[in-house]
C-alpha cells in the first residue's frame, strides 16, 4: 500500500479549532496565502527543498478541509471539492501524456498500483486512460505479483492485471 494512503483522512473538529486559534487576524487567501505560495515556488525553483514542503502542506491542508467540510454534510465544499479535484486530474493526466514528462511519471508509476485517473463514461477517455496506464508501466515494480497483458475487447486494447 502506498504511504499516501495511511494517512488519517479527516482532521478532528478539536485540531481545526487549535488551528484556527493560530491563524492571525485580517489575513486573506489573496494578499497573504497567495502570494506565500509563489514565494515559496519560486524558492523551489531556485533550489530550496522547503517550498516545495510548504506548498505541499497548504494544498494537502485545503483539500482535507473541503473535504471534512463535505464528510460533515455541506454541499457546498463537496461541489468545491469535485471541481479542484477534476481540473487537477485532467492537468495531471495531460502532464502524464506529455512526451517530455511522461519519463518522471512512468518511474513513479512503475513503484505503484494505484494512479489517479478520471472515472467516466466516455469511451474516448476510458480507452485513453487504459493507454495511459500501459504507457506508464503502472506497477511493474511495485514488487506485487501482477501480471500485466492487453485484452482486445471489441477491438479496443485495454490493460488487464490479473
Amino acid at each position: 500500500m502506498d504511504v499516501s494512503m495511511n494517512k488519517p483522512l479527516i482532521v478532528a473538529a478539536s485540531d481545526n479549532e487549535a488551528m484556527a486559534k493560530l491563524a492571525k487576524p485580517g489575513l486573506s487567501a489573496t494578499f497573504d496565502v497567495l502570494p506565500l505560495i509563489s514565494k515559496w515556488s519560486l524558492e523551489f525553483q531556485a533550489g530550496e527543498k522547503y517550498g516545495l514542503r510548504s506548498i505541499s502542506t497548504v494544498a494537502s491542508r485545503a483539500l482535507t478541509e473541503l473535504i471534512r467540510l463535505a464528510f460533515d454534510g455541506h454541499d457546498e465544499p463537496a461541489k468545491s471539492l469535485h471541481g479542484i479535484l477534476l481540473s487537477c486530474v485532467c492537468d495531471f493526466d495531460e502532464l502524464c501524456d506529455r512526451t517530455e514528462t511522461q519519463k518522471i511519471f512512468e518511474q513513479i508509476a512503475r513503484e505503484t498500483t494505484i494512479w489517479p485517473g478520471l472515472l467516466t463514461c466516455d469511451a474516448d477517455i476510458k480507452k485513453r486512460n487504459n493507454k495511459l496506464l500501459l504507457r506508464l508501466n503502472l506497477g511493474t515494480a511495485s514488487g506485487l505479483n501482477f501480471s500485466v497483458g492487453l485484452l482486445r475487447k471489441n477491438g479496443h486494447r485495454s490493460c488487464v492485471i490479473s
